[in-house]
C-alpha cells in the first residue's frame, strides 16, 4: 500500500481512527521524492516519488493546521510542488494563498492567473473564484461576460450547497448581460462543458 493512501485513510478515518498527525506523516513520506526513494529501497514500498496528491493534501494540512502546526510557507511549498506536476487542486489552493496573502504577499493578479489556470483545467471552485474576480474586477479587468461564463461552468460542475450559491450568483450575472451576450455565453459554456467531460 502506498504511503499516500495510508495518509488518506488516517485523514478520513477510513478503516482506522481519524488521526491528522499520522495522516500528515504518511502524506509527507509520499510527497517528498527523496524520502519516497529511500523508503522504496529500505522496505520495498512501491510509491510514486513526489506524489502530487500527497503534496496537495500535505499543503492543505499545513494551511489549516491539521495534524501539523499551521505554516503557510510549507503549504506554499507543497502546493507549488504539486501544481508544477499539473495538480489543478494545488493550483486552486495556491490561488487562495495569493488571494488572501497567506505565506505570500497578497497578489490578486497572481491569484486570478492561478484560478484561471485551474478553472481551465476543470476545477469548479477555481471557476467560481475566477468568475467572482471577473465580476468585481479583482486581479483582472472587470468583465461580466467572463464572470457569467466561469460562474455557469462552476454551477454545472459543483455539488451540494455551494452549487446553489454559485447558481444564484450566475443568475444575478445573467441579468447584467444583453440577450445576445447571454445567448453567446450559454453556447460557450455548453461547448466548454462538452470538451471538458
Amino acid at each position: 500500500m502506498c504511503r499516500g493512501s495510508l495518509g488518506e485513510m488516517y485523514y478520513a478515518g477510513q478503516g482506522v481512527s481519524q488521526d491528522y498527525v499520522k495522516a500528515a506523516h504518511y502524506y509527507s513520506l509520499a510527497a517528498d521524492p527523496s524520502r519516497a526513494a529511500s523508503l522504496n529501497r529500505r522496505w520495498g514500498y512501491v510509491m510514486k516519488a513526489g506524489d502530487d496528491r500527497a503534496q496537495t493534501q500535505l499543503g492543505f494540512m499545513y494551511a489549516h493546521g491539521l495534524g501539523v502546526q499551521k505554516y503557510y510557507a510549507q503549504a506554499l511549498y507543497w502546493y507549488n510542488k504539486a501544481s508544477d506536476q499539473g495538480n489543478i487542486q494545488a493550483t486552486t489552493n495556491l490561488g487562495w494563498l495569493y488571494e488572501n496573502g497567506y505565506g505570500v504577499t497578497q497578489d490578486y493578479a497572481e491569484a486570478a492567473a492561478l484560478y484561471l489556470k485551474a478553472a481551465s483545467g476543470g476545477n469548479a471552485r477555481a471557476a467560481a473564484n475566477i468568475g467572482n474576480f471577473y465580476s468585481t474586477g479583482q486581479g483582472v479587468q472587470r468583465d461580466d461576460e467572463q464572470a457569467f461564463f466561469w460562474m455557469a461552468v462552476a454551477a454545472e460542475r459543483m455539488s451540494g450547497p455551494s452549487r446553489k450559491e454559485v447558481r444564484g450568483f450566475r443568475d444575478t450575472l445573467a441579468e447584467k448581460l444583453t440577450a445576445t451576450q447571454l445567448s453567446l455565453q450559454r453556447q460557450r459554456v455548453a461547448n466548454w462543458l462538452a470538451s471538458h467531460p
